[in-house]
């Protein structure tokens, strides 16, 4: 599918503004389309490789695969971090499994 949002269009009748105006409309198009790849699973258990949008955080992540994070520490890339995280390409997002100990 092609959209045309006047980016390209120099002959066109509308003004400066409006082409600039519809090519901040295309770039943030483009974004919101921009795929990326991620690891996901539950440590012990299996992982797999999810197709996200860009921008898609770790709460994301875990809604599509249907993962409950309930009892489990969530890392990406092996670093403890939140469910607001934001992913990018090749991120490995991981459930494990909280350990209790008597210290």
């Amino acid at each position: 599918m092609t959209l045309n949002w006047g980016c390209n269009t120099p002959g066109q009748l509308r003004g400066a503004s409006h082409r600039r105006s519809l090519c901040k409309k295309f770039q943030e198009h483009e974004r919101r389309m921009t795929m990326i790849t991620v690891r996901i699973g539950r440590l012990p258990g299996r992982i797999e490789e999810l197709a996200l949008e860009s921008g898609s955080v770790v709460a994301d992540a875990l809604e599509v695969s249907a993962l409950d994070p309930e009892g489990y520490e969530v890392r990406v890339n092996g670093a403890p971090t939140d469910l607001e995280a934001e992913l990018t390409d090749g991120d490995t997002v991981l459930l494990v499994k909280k350990i209790k100990g008597n210290c």
